[in-house]
């Protein structure tokens, strides 16, 4: 089976008649967006997501910290240990603070003794991250702008989102008290559209609401996935891992993600997927072959790769 398968001048009357007919239309227009559930502070209201973003305190580590003198990890060590919270999460044990820090001194990834560069760790510093980790910009947010002006928030809080959506933490620096800076993991929201992060100054978990914190700078991340033989599929994820999935024509379900697999053999497997056949999201994406592929537990005790294309969300 093939995979799925000359200018005038206006009357004052005319002039009314074009401004009632332009607040009409604004208001229109503000019903729309209202209809669609965009608001200034909660994007995607309803929605709630929250990634297993491994907790680290940097009070549990006294070491100085990049080329500082006097300063340590745990004094002054919250982007340190931020990112090594980041590193641990897509690659599970693979860093803490200190070896974080420390493997960062060997890269030039400070600068003014303790402070992190972020255009190092993307240049001249590659090899801190994992390997299927890369940063992807580095985002200057106008604090001010953000507290007042309702369409930046929107934009920033949509991009946040769309990152988390593709299973990817946020790094944010915020400012709080007088012009002080920290550095914070986004890890989720919750239904009202709070934010969800991880403080590494105590290394707990805590609500955006419950501070007094405003945003000053993003780092983002984009996880590179891929498999043998297989090409590496970046960006925003049409499903996240454990999703509840339908198949929407007759699907192929096949031993890994491509056409050059074999065809699954389990005794549950009827030749292909039926159409509606319901089923969990286990591993993907990756793309082979023109398709992006996901591995799919089948409802029915059989799993195994198959295609994008022939697979909505429920």
């Amino acid at each position: 089976m093939a995979e799925p398968k000359s200018r005038r001048s206006f009357s004052s009357n005319e002039g009314i008649a074009i401004r009632v007919r332009s607040t009409v239309v604004v208001s229109m227009l503000i019903c729309f967006i209202v209809l669609l559930g965009i608001t200034p502070s909660r994007v995607a209201l309803g929605e709630e997501i929250l990634l297993n973003v491994p907790l680290f305190n940097q009070k549990d580590w006294e070491n100085k910290l990049g080329y500082s003198s006097t300063a340590t990890i745990a004094s002054h060590g919250c982007a340190v240990t931020s990112l090594a919270m980041v590193y641990a999460f897509y690659q599970p044990g693979y860093t803490n603070p200190k070896k974080l820090n420390d493997l960062m001194k060997q890269k030039g990834a400070f600068i003014s003794d303790c402070a992190v560069s972020w255009l190092n760790l993307t240049t001249i510093a590659k090899g801190t991250n994992p390997d299927n980790v890369k940063i992807e910009e580095y985002e200057k947010v106008n604090t001010d702008l953000y507290r007042t002006d309702t369409n930046y928030k929107l934009i920033t809080n949509a991009r946040i989102d769309r990152q988390l959506r593709a299973r990817d933490p946020v790094i944010a620096a915020v400012s709080y008290g007088n012009n002080k800076t920290h550095f914070i993991v986004i890890v989720g929201k919750d239904m009202t559209g709070d934010y969800i992060f991880n403080e590494p100054s105590g290394g707990y978990t805590r609500k955006l609401s419950s501070t007094s914190y405003q945003f000053t700078r993003l780092v983002f991340f984009e996880r590179q996935v891929s498999l043998p033989g297989t090409a590496t599929v970046l960006g925003i994820a049409a499903f996240l891992i454990g999703d509840r999935v339908q198949t929407t024509q007759n699907l192929n379900v096949r031993t890994g993600p491509g056409v050059g697999y074999s065809e699954i053999t389990d005794p549950d497997y009827p030749r292909y997927a039926p159409t509606a056949t319901l089923g969990s999201v286990m591993e993907g994406p990756v793309s082979a072959n023109g398709y992006v592929w996901w591995k799919v537990q089948y409802d029915q005790g059989y799993a195994g790769w198959s295609v994008e294309n022939g697979l909505s969300k429920i």
